[in-house]
C-alpha cells in the first residue's frame, strides 16, 4: 500500500472517531436558560433592523441570525407543531406634554381553563393605565431545513391586527386536523404578508393558508421538538417587545405590528 493511501486511510479513521457522537460524552445538562428559539417577524418601518439598513420593509426575518424567509411578494412554508398563548402587558405613560405611549411591562401566560385557579383568558385589552395584547405564538419547523437534516424551531407570533391569522392557524391545527384524525403538524402552511395603512401609518399584516400534507419525516421531526419544548428545554426570544410608539388607539386595533 502506498504512503498516500495509508495517510488517507488514517485521516478517514481519525475523522470517523472525531465525528462519533458517543466519543463526545454525555450527561450535558441543557435547560431553557441555555437554548433560545428565535422568532420570524415581519419587518416594519419602525423595526430596528429596517432602521439599521439590514432588512427591508415587508421581509420576514428571524431575530437571531437575520435570515430571510420571505417577503410581501414571496410567502414561505412552515410546519406548526405547538402553540402558546400569552398576554403582553404595557403601562401607559403620559409625558409632561400630555402625549401617551405604551411601555412594555411583562409577559403573562394565558390560563384558558376556567375551572382552574388563575384563569385569565377574559382580561380586557385596556384597563386604567394598562393595555394588553393577546398573543398566539406557534412553534414551527421549516421544511427545507428538515430535508437538510439541520432543523431548528422558530416561533411565528400573531397579535393585534395579525391575531385573526393566529386563530386561523389554531383552527387548522386543533380543529380541522383533529376532525380529520390528524395530528397538529399534519398540514404544512404558508405565511403571507400584506401591507396596509391607517392613521398610524403603513405596516404588515400576516395571514396563513394551508399548503399541503406534511411528509412523514417532517411530522416525526416536529414530534421530537415538541417533546423538548414541553419538557421546558427551550425559551422564546421575546426581546422584540420593547417600548412602543405613542398611543393613538388601543387594544387589538393598534396597527404597528
Amino acid at each position: 500500500m502506498s504512503e498516500n493511501k495509508v495517510a488517507t486511510k488514517e485521516q478517514a479513521g481519525a475523522l470517523t472517531a472525531a465525528t462519533n457522537l458517543e466519543d463526545w460524552g454525555g450527561g450535558q445538562i441543557v435547560t431553557s436558560n441555555d437554548i433560545i428559539i428565535p422568532k420570524i417577524l415581519p419587518q416594519n418601518f419602525m423595526s430596528e433592523k429596517v432602521k439599521a439598513g439590514v432588512s427591508k420593509y415587508g421581509e420576514f426575518r428571524d431575530t437571531s441570525t437575520n435570515q430571510l424567509f420571505g417577503d410581501l411578494e414571496t410567502p414561505f412554508e412552515f410546519i406548526p407543531f405547538y402553540m402558546e398563548k400569552k398576554w403582553y402587558e404595557f403601562d401607559i405613560i403620559t409625558n409632561k406634554a400630555g402625549a401617551k405611549k405604551r411601555e412594555f411591562s411583562r409577559v403573562t401566560p394565558i390560563q384558558d381553563n376556567a375551572t382552574k385557579p388563575g384563569y385569565n383568558d377574559d382580561l380586557k385589552y385596556a384597563d386604567v393605565g394598562v393595555e394588553r395584547d393577546r398573543v398566539m405564538d406557534f412553534y414551527v419547523l421549516i421544511p427545507g431545513e428538515i430535508a437538510k437534516g439541520i432543523s431548528m424551531p422558530y416561533v411565528i407570533s400573531f397579535r393585534r391586527t395579525s391575531l385573526k391569522a393566529g386563530k386561523k392557524l389554531a383552527s387548522q391545527m386543533f380543529l380541522a386536523n383533529a376532525r380529520a384524525g390528524k395530528v397538529p403538524a399534519a398540514v404544512a402552511m404558508k405565511l403571507f404578508g400584506k401591507s396596509v395603512q391607517n392613521d398610524d401609518g403603513e405596516y404588515v399584516v400576516q395571514d396563513v393558508l394551508p399548503s399541503r400534507e406534511a411528509k412523514g419525516e417532517e411530522i416525526e421531526e416536529c414530534l421530537k421538538w415538541l417533546k423538548l419544548v414541553r419538557a421546558g428545554q427551550t425559551k422564546v426570544m421575546d426581546d422584540d417587545v420593547v417600548a412602543e410608539a405613542p398611543v393613538k388607539n388601543s387594544g387589538a386595533d393598534f396597527g404597528k405590528f
